[in-house]
């Protein structure tokens, strides 16, 4: 009885180490569309972005390098460009798949931004949706949307805690 048990084992051991490894994909209908290029151009224009509102916000002095990327019909407050005031603009984030056209000449991106006080504590995240407007030979930022914030605060953990 001994001797059939080991032998099943053995069976089953060496029909599963056979089998190939893998999954076999099967397509039905046209086959999957090729994936999309990533114009670096307009990546560029993100990072450029992003990176001077950061300079901004460490160092008011460069403000205005970042106000020159933008082509909002209104003058934007200091807060909602460089962050919450005693703050600076600690990280940011985008994917460059997430770059998506929005017109002739335009494309919109979604951004997550961390905000965070001298001692390093974040203070606030955002996510906004980036759009771009083509600017000569590059972009420029035309609508800064918040689409997500959350302000960190000892008061409000101590409110729920409580």
């Amino acid at each position: 009885m001994k001797h059939t048990t080991l032998l099943c084992s053995l069976l089953l051991f060496a029909s599963s180490a056979s089998a190939e490894p893998g999954v076999t994909d099967i397509r039905l209908g046209a086959p999957a569309p090729a994936p999309a290029t990533i114009d670096k151009t307009k990546v560029k224009a993100v990072e450029r972005f992003l990176a001077a509102r950061q300079a901004g916000s460490n160092d008011r002095d460069l403000a205005p390098k970042a106000r020159a990327l933008l082509r909002t019909k209104e003058r934007l407050e200091d807060a909602a460009l460089f962050g919450p005031k005693g703050s600076t603009l600690a990280a940011f984030d985008f994917h460059d798949e997430a770059i998506e056209p929005a017109g002739a000449g335009r494309f919109s991106v979604s951004v997550f931004l961390l905000f965070a006080n001298e001692a390093g504590q974040v203070v606030e995240t955002r996510d906004e949706e980036l759009t771009f407007v083509q600017s000569g030979d590059s972009y420029a930022c035309e609508t800064p949307r918040v689409t997500n914030l959350v302000a960190w605060s000892k008061e409000g953990v101590l409110e729920a805690a409580r």
